[in-house]
């Protein structure tokens, strides 16, 4: 009876345990607030094994009562890291970027991430009227500092608006920040010797990057209805023509770059028509065919997907399901092109609406941000950090 019991044990223990631990869902239930009690929006998420960072924006009245009668509100960009193994904030939110008035402005936070594992907040300011604009990195996890990004300054005719692109390459950082005199894109880097300056046609929307190598990025902008994406060298060089990863005649939303080596996954929503928005994958390899697939994530609307690194060849994907007041925020794993059910959980709590998501990995975890919007009058949007189960 002994030797049938031992048996028994050797064969449970050597068997494949199917546990909730393998699922996305959150460490700890819920998640933790990183954000302090003033709201949040524009989360972004960056891991590496020195550590965890995570950046978003708030919005409030001006502090100075000359500026209170201004339309709009007054941006403050805020970066923090958590801890890897219980994504608790490790000390108080740094202040990036504070708006002292209406004609400063500013864009940001990006985070960019080096090949070291070194992690970077980049923030490009512009004070109107003299109209240069500065691009700045802030090393918030590893050694040493990143350096410059330059050109230091530049002067155009109005201050550009619209949000920042930032990836690392190799060891270096390149920054995309619209161009105002013209439609196009101001390369920033600190490997960019001089001016770069690249006219693309149309609008700024929703930019990305990602790296391709040790010595290239994607940019991938919405442009025209359609996802575009354009090479760059590590030194702000256009390479080669735009490619549109969209399907024609279909509506997109923002798309979400992953660097897998000498490719990029690009994640976006689309639908044609009055179909549900379903989570689309497109493939760049340079001087290759691009390769797609769609991921069906069940009966729901699935739109702003978030991407990173998973083991046996798989991908981590986190989006935001339903409509509404009924939205949650999901994650699971993607392997083959499909979904894997027994992977998928939710991330925001029961009952509560959830906003835009955002997932990273430091090779041992992974780890998301999601924004929860308070029911109660008056109630905040905060993001909450939590460690995944899967990865």
């Amino acid at each position: 009876m002994r030797a049938f019991s031992w048996v028994l044990g050797v064969l449970l223990a050597s068997a494949p345990r199917l546990t909730s631990a393998q699922t996305c869902a959150p460490h700890v239930a819920g998640g933790v607030v990183v954000t302090e009690g003033r709201g949040g929006m524009g989360a972004r998420l960056s891991a590496s094994p020195q550590g965890i960072a995570v950046t978003w924006v708030e919005q409030r009245p001006y502090a100075n009562r000359d500026f209170r009668g201004a339309s709009g509100m007054a941006s403050f960009f805020y970066g923090r890291v958590v801890e890897r193994q219980t994504a608790a904030p490790r000390g108080a939110a740094s202040l990036l970027f504070d708006q002292t008035a209406p004609y400063v402005a500013g864009m940001g936070p990006a985070l960019a991430q080096s090949s070291d594992g070194r992690i970077a907040s980049v923030v490009c300011t512009c004070v109107g009227g003299s109209a240069n604009t500065q691009c700045e990195a802030t090393t918030l996890v590893g050694t040493p500092a990143f350096g410059d990004l330059r050109p230091r300054t530049r002067q155009s005719s109005v201050c550009p608006h619209g949000p920042l692109a930032a990836t690392g390459v190799g060891a270096n950082l390149l920054v995309a920040s619209p161009f105002p005199d013209v439609d196009g894109v101001r390369m920033y880097g600190t490997a960019v010797g001089g001016l770069q300056d690249v006219a693309l046609s149309g609008e700024i929307d929703a930019p990305t990057m990602a790296a391709v190598g040790s010595d290239q990025a994607l940019y991938v902008r919405r442009a025209g209805g359609a996802i575009e994406a354009r090479l760059f060298d590590a030194r702000g060089n256009a390479r080669g023509r735009p490619v549109v990863l969209s399907s024609p005649r279909n509506q997109v939303g923002a798309p979400f770059a992953l660097s897998l080596g000498e490719s990029v996954l690009v994640a976006f929503a689309q639908r044609r028509g009055r179909d549900p928005w379903k989570i689309h994958f497109a493939t760049y390899r340079a001087g290759g065919a691009v390769t797609h697939a769609d991921i069906t994530t069940g009966g729901q609307p699935a739109m702003a997907p978030s991407l990173a690194p998973s083991t046996n060849g798989c991908v981590a994907l986190s989006w935001t399901e339903g409509t509404g007041r009924t939205t949650v925020a999901r994650a699971g794993r993607v392997c083959n092109g499909a979904l894997d059910a027994s992977t998928a959980a939710q991330l925001s709590q029961p009952g509560i609406e959830a906003g835009d998501s955002e997932i990273a990995t430091d090779g041992a975890h992974l780890y998301a941000v999601w924004q929860e919007l308070s029911s109660a009058r008056g109630g905040r949007a905060e993001l909450r950090v939590a460690r995944l189960g899967c990865r």
